[in-house]
């Protein structure tokens, strides 16, 4: 015999948790994070598979526009990025999970250059803040941290979906 452990790469996004048009509440959103996730990884589980969330993000509702200077919205999502990484923590088969992405719409450029061989930030923008125009916020992580949604993600978020309703 002899072969390696098997490891599982799985996507979860409640963007695409709904049908297209419909506008999930954030009640239905908090409850799919806390009791549906596990549920979509759960042939792995069951073989003891090693798993790993490969990407991950706050968006919902099909990219639905979200305004992340108001409080509540701040708040909502603060809470859904708590019950996601309770869910991903809480899973002894699951190893890791990646949030998608570190940023995005924020003025990065990856292509190296003679000047630039690891990419650059193209001047007068910010890794912390999107374009004015890019109306995906939520997709960058360290924006996210900026408008006090996202928290390090080695904190204990035990007991977060305690309070959601299956």
């Amino acid at each position: 015999g002899g072969g390696g452990q098997l490891l599982a790469d799985h996507h979860w996004y409640l963007n695409w948790a709904g049908p297209e048009g419909v506008i999930l509440s954030w009640a239905d959103l908090h409850r799919r994070a806390c009791h549906e996730a596990a549920a979509s990884w759960s042939v792995y589980s069951a073989a003891s598979v090693k798993l790993l969330i490969g990407e991950w993000s706050l968006a919902a509702n099909h990219d639905a526009p979200l305004d992340i200077t108001d409080p509540q919205i701040i708040s909502e999502l603060r809470q859904l990025f708590r019950e996601q990484l309770e869910v991903y923590t809480s899973d002894p088969n699951v190893i890791g999970s990646f949030y998608w992405t570190l940023r995005m719409g924020s003025g990065w450029d990856p292509r190296p250059t003679e000047e630039s061989p690891g990419g650059q930030q193209v001047h007068g923008s910010s890794a912390y803040r999107s374009f004015a125009s890019y109306p995906f916020r939520v997709w960058s992580l360290l924006e996210m941290q900026a408008a006090g949604v996202a928290l390090p993600l080695n904190s204990s978020f035990e007991g977060t979906c305690s309070f959601v309703p299956p």
